[in-house]
């Protein structure tokens, strides 16, 4: 192959523009004394390995600013709630579990972005499936908010908000609640609202309950508006049917004193494999914001992390005639 076919051939590989020949000359010249170099098609060749070069360092740099772009930009996962094992934190009454449907429930949401405040509207239930031994039907509704924040549930409101009784098989409560709720949690709050009955002896029962969580509404149709619901009102039972009944007595008294006592268990159903068996005390704070924070656990079982968990749990495995105490250090919840 002599230079000139080089030179044509190159001409059509790295231009679309005509030269002239003393252009063509002035070009391989200058090839020739920037590469130091007599052979034309080297110098050709070397310009165009170059050229290649040049090409793969801008995609290799472009690539690697792209990278770093990605990674200084902030993690909006959470805005859509999903997270590792999201589901299982936010839906914890659907896991495992089925439902009756008991009735229907009207309610209203209204998020003020100016007072980062939600509004709670109950206005009504249709269709209530009452127990058939009921003598009355005085009915109230329970709300109740929780924030999931990565690692616990924490209750957002300082007491259960509650509505007046009211009577009859359709009742009306047109009652609205507002709590404090930053925007930044919004998304991350799942709503409780539990209907209950107020039997002949004073003791409510819950015949129905909706579980909401707030990602899945889009948050534009109650943002700084009232946006109306009607959800269907559940009663989710455990699939591995009732477990029994504990019996617990508390005492306060005197001031930073707490006893519990766990007095018996009864009416147990199933039969429990100590293996698989995990016993978690929680110890939650109320701050002056109305904010409940767990400060601290103590899980006891043969499977846990606390040594005095899982040497209680032998002992009592061992004795199972004797009554085994034992102090346990809460660990903190970080």
């Amino acid at each position: 192959m002599n230079d000139n076919n080089v030179i044509q051939r190159f001409k059509g590989f790295i231009t679309t523009t005509k030269l002239t020949p003393s252009q063509d000359n002035q070009f391989i010249t200058g090839l020739l004394k920037f590469f130091h170099i007599h052979n034309t098609s080297l110098a050709i060749i070397l310009f165009i390995c170059l050229i290649l070069s040049g090409i793969l360092s801008l995609t290799l740099i472009w690539y690697l600013i792209l990278v770093c772009w990605c990674k200084l930009l902030p993690n909006n996962k959470h805005s859509t709630l999903i997270f590792p094992n999201v589901d299982q934190h936010f839906k914890p009454f659907q896991l495992n579990q089925v439902y009756t449907k008991k009735g229907l429930l009207q309610y209203t949401l209204n998020y003020c972005t100016k007072l980062q405040t939600l509004t709670i509207g109950i206005i009504n239930a249709n269709d209530l499936n009452f127990p058939t031994n009921l003598t009355n039907y005085n009915t109230c509704v329970t709300i109740t908010l929780s924030y999931w924040d990565y690692t616990h549930w924490i209750l957002l409101d300082n007491q259960p908000m509650r509505t007046l009784y009211a009577n009859g098989l359709k009742p009306q409560w047109n009652e609205k609640f507002t709590i404090n709720l930053l925007k930044s949690q919004l998304l991350q709050t799942n709503l409780i609202i539990e209907v209950y009955i107020c039997d002949s002896i004073g003791q409510d029962l819950c015949i129905g309950r909706i579980d909401v969580l707030l990602k899945e509404i889009n948050s534009s149709l109650y943002m700084n508006k009232e946006y109306a619901l009607t959800d269907l009102l559940k009663v989710y039972t455990v699939n591995f049917s009732d477990l029994g009944e504990l019996c617990i007595g508390l005492q306060y008294e005197q001031l930073y004193c707490l006893r519990i006592r766990l007095i018996e268990l009864l009416n147990l159903k199933n039969t429990i494999n100590l293996n698989d068996v995990q016993i978690y005390c929680q110890l939650h704070h109320i701050n002056q914001y109305g904010v409940k924070q767990i400060l601290g656990e103590i899980c006891i079982g043969s499977r846990s992390s606390q040594n005095t968990g899982v040497k209680h749990w032998l002992e009592m495995s061992n004795e199972p005639l004797n009554m085994t105490i034992m102090w346990h250090i809460w660990n903190p919840i970080t």
